[in-house]
This record gives structure tokens, C-alpha cells and sequence, in this order.
């Protein structure tokens, strides 16, 4: 017998491949398929969000897990010219969706130069880019105020503010095109979400996972790789330029040391590639010093 699709319902969200247990893969799409549902139902989009930000974290710390690697240096410089490129091909072609190809490839590199995970990089609002007073140059963009952090074993790892960098500083002026010149043109003002749709609603995880595999399968990459790795490039990014322990685990939110040194530094060129002023400069950077 065909279903019988009735007014107020939405399609189920299903995942592919996803077992049982497999809890960060099905927790994500389970919230976009209740957020449809409550669309489905003419909720708002201020009604929906506050209530899906309630929603309790169940998937502790899997992201970061074994099975989740760094990208190499050559995997994320390919990675990000390829959406860039993205941009660009969409405006030579005058097709739409150059707006949001330019949103997603910031999304991927927010999520890499934050050390951001999937869950709090979508739901990042535009109030939680906040002022690092010791670097007045960056203005509001100086530092993230992550209110929905991941979870460790079940329970809350709490609220964080994660600093901008200067080895990162490419972000720090991506997302102040991004807020200033092209979101606007979203037509979402009234929204808080930081990375709106066509339809002003907020970026779900899932949308963000099927961009990254799009992305990573035109360009023939491992299938292993996932959104999570570039969270842990950073980590190892990091970890490879000698920065303190304590201070790399205060930026990425974990809750325990083990779960940071996890993450092994990616020995492919960072060290060349990046300042040897980075451990000062971050260490100054949290305890207070320019």
C-alpha cells in the first residue's frame, strides 16, 4: 500500500548506510527531519531554532575519533581552491548559486580555522562573532563565542570562546566579507543563523556533509575523509607548531587531554609552512599579552 502523504507532514530524513548505534551519523539528520516537520507545520523559523538548540547532546566525542584524520597540507590547499573555484564557476556560467557556493566554502573554512565541529559551526549565530579587545584590528571578528559545544561521553563540554589566530587571519577577513557584503544579499536579516539558506533558514549538518562529499568525490579523495577532518587538521595544525597542550584543548573544547594528543600532528609541512612565532603568539594570545 503507497503512503499517503498528508497535509502537515514532512518526508522522513533517512541516512544511508547508518546502523543503529551509529549515533553521530543519525543524530544530526534526525534534527533536520523534526525541523522540516515543524516547517511542515508553518512554525517560524524563531520558534523552531531556539527549540532545536534544546535539544540535548547525545553523541559525545565520536567525531574526534580515531577514525577521523587530518588532511594533509596538499588535500586541504586542493580542497579549498576547489570550492573556491566553485564560486567563480558559477558567476562565469550567470547561474545562480554563487551566494551560496561562496557560503559553504566559508562554512569549511570557518570549520578549519576554528577547529570547529559540524554541530557548532552550523549553529553559530551572527551575535557570537565578539571582539578580541588585545586585537582591535580584527573588530567583532576576533574570537567565537561557541554556545553549542559538542559533548564528552554523554555530558555537556559547556560554552567556549575560540580565539582568532594570526596564522588564520584569512578567516578572520573571509567572515567580514561574508557578514558585511554577502549576507544580506540572503534576504535574512531578521535571522540570527550566521549561514542562511535561499529561504533564510539556518545550514543543517547534513547539507553540510553532502556539500564536503561533493566537493571531496570531484576531486577523488578518500572517502574516509569527512567534515570532521578538517577540525582535526587544525588540531594537528596546532599540535605540529609546538603550541601548549592546555591552550589547544581550550580552543577545540575538549574535555580531556587524551582526547586532544589524539590527534597526531600532520608532519607533512606545516612546520615549514607556518610561523615559528605561533606557540608565543597563541600562549600571549589567551593569557593576555598582544
Amino acid at each position: 500500500m503507497r503512503r499517503q502523504e498528508l497535509p502537515g507532514t514532512a518526508p522522513p530524513v533517512l541516512v544511508e548506510g547508518a546502523r543503529p548505534d551509529d549515533r553521530p551519523a543519525v543524530f544530526e539528520p534526525m534534527l533536520d527531519g523534526w525541523a522540516s516537520q515543524q516547517r511542515s507545520r508553518q512554525l517560524r523559523p524563531t520558534t523552531i531554532d531556539p527549540r532545536e538548540r534544546s535539544t540535548p547532546a547525545v553523541l559525545g566525542e565520536a567525531e574526534d575519533g580515531p577514525d577521523r584524520r587530518p588532511m594533509s597540507r596538499h588535500e586541504l590547499q586542493a580542497f579549498f581552491d576547489h570550492a573556491d573555484g566553485r564560486v567563480q564557476r558559477t558567476v562565469d556560467g550567470g547561474r545562480k548559486g554563487a551566494m551560496a557556493a561562496l557560503r559553504d566554502t566559508m562554512m569549511f573554512k570557518v570549520m578549519y580555522a576554528y577547529g570547529l565541529r559540524r554541530g557548532e559551526v552550523v549553529r553559530l549565530d551572527v551575535p557570537d562573532l565578539r571582539p578580541d579587545p588585545r586585537v582591535p584590528q580584527w573588530g567583532r571578528y576576533g574570537s567565537l563565542h561557541v554556545r553549542h559545544a559538542g559533548s564528552a561521553g554523554g555530558r555537556s563540554t559547556g560554552e567556549r570562546v575560540v580565539l582568532s589566530l594570526p596564522e588564520f587571519d584569512w578567516a578572520v577577513e573571509g567572515l567580514r566579507q561574508w557578514v558585511e557584503l554577502a549576507r544580506p544579499r540572503m534576504r535574512g536579516e531578521a535571522y540570527p543563523a550566521l549561514w542562511l539558506t535561499e529561504r533564510a533558514s539556518r545550514v543543517t549538518g547534513s547539507y553540510l556533509d553532502r556539500r564536503f562529499a561533493e566537493l571531496r568525490d570531484e576531486l577523488g579523495f578518500a572517502k574516509d575523509l569527512v567534515p570532521e577532518c578538517l577540525r582535526q587538521s587544525y588540531i594537528a595544525h596546532l599540535i605540529d607548531v609546538g603550541c601548549p597542550e592546555p591552550f589547544v584543548r581550550a580552543q577545540v573544547g575538549h574535555a580531556v587531554s587524551s582526547a586532544t594528543a589524539a590527534a597526531a600532528p600532520a608532519g607533512d609541512g606545516f612546520r615549514n609552512a607556518v610561523p615559528a612565532r605561533m606557540p608565543d603568539r597563541a600562549g600571549a594570545h589567551r593569557e593576555g599579552g598582544p
